[in-house]
């Protein structure tokens, strides 16, 4: 009876032997072992031992669990950091993206304001017939009101040729003045859509110029051609006396 029972144990020996042989080399290939049966079937490989071996294979088996437990939040905590890593690497990809569009929008806006507008002034300087009549017509200007030099008097003109020539020397600006508001076509037509901010600034030089002419005008009514001819030398360094200018 012992000889046989002897036997059946160093089969079962061999037989735990061989299965654990192939389990290891079945954890070798990737294979992992379903936690949910491993308490009956550890319940029942606990019986097939001695009294002497229960203690350690009740070790290896908690063990075997302990690590078990281990490896599945070890994976779950790669699962997150993979998420992690992934959302992380899309916010750095939409940050480039954004920088680099924000990075050519400024190029092409400081492009287009450092050489478009240059290049609008000049073709419209050199589309406008009337931009030497201008530079012309501002220098006559400034000779006009803001030289201190006397003009040579010559002959003493009247009251009405003081009257005229002060009209010849403003007809210029005024015509220039016209012809920067309508620009002409090459068959000279006038345009029918005036600049309004010169158009208004005209309106306003004219009836700025119309009032101080009318002024003027009475002014000069009241004295005679020599008192005309001396407030025409001193025009340009004082005022006329009751101007309110």
């Amino acid at each position: 009876m012992t000889v046989v029972l002897l036997k059946e144990l160093d089969s079962s020996r061999n037989r735990n032997a061989w299965y654990a042989s192939e389990l290891e080399l079945a954890r070798k290939a990737g294979y992992v072992p379903n936690a949910t049966l491993s308490p009956v079937l550890d319940s029942r490989a606990t019986e097939t031992f001695d009294d002497e071996d229960k203690p350690l294979i009740e070790a290896l088996l908690a063990m075997r669990t302990e690590l078990a437990s281990v490896q599945s939040a070890v994976d779950k905590q790669a699962i997150l950091a993979a998420k992690q890593i992934a959302e992380a690497e899309k916010q750095r990809d939409a940050a480039i993206q954004e920088a680099v569009y924000s990075r050519a929008k400024l190029a092409a806006h400081m492009g287009g304001s450092t050489a478009s507008t240059p290049q609008l002034d000049s073709d419209r300087d050199a589309d406008d017939p009337t931009t030497d009549s201008v530079d012309h017509t501002d220098v006559y200007d400034a000779q006009l009101h803001d030289d201190p030099s006397p003009l040579d008097p010559g002959p003493e003109p009247s009251g009405d040729d003081a009257m005229n020539a002060i009209a010849q020397k403003c007809r210029p600006k005024h015509q220039v003045l016209v012809l920067k508001c309508y620009p002409r076509t090459t068959k000279g037509a006038v345009d029918v859509k005036p600049n309004s901010s010169e158009l208004s600034y005209l309106l306003f030089y004219a009836t700025s110029r119309r009032s101080k002419i009318q002024k003027i005008g009475s002014f000069l009514e009241k004295k005679t051609a020599s008192d005309v001819w001396r407030l025409r030398i001193g025009y340009g360094t004082r005022p006329f006396p009751g101007n309110p200018e």
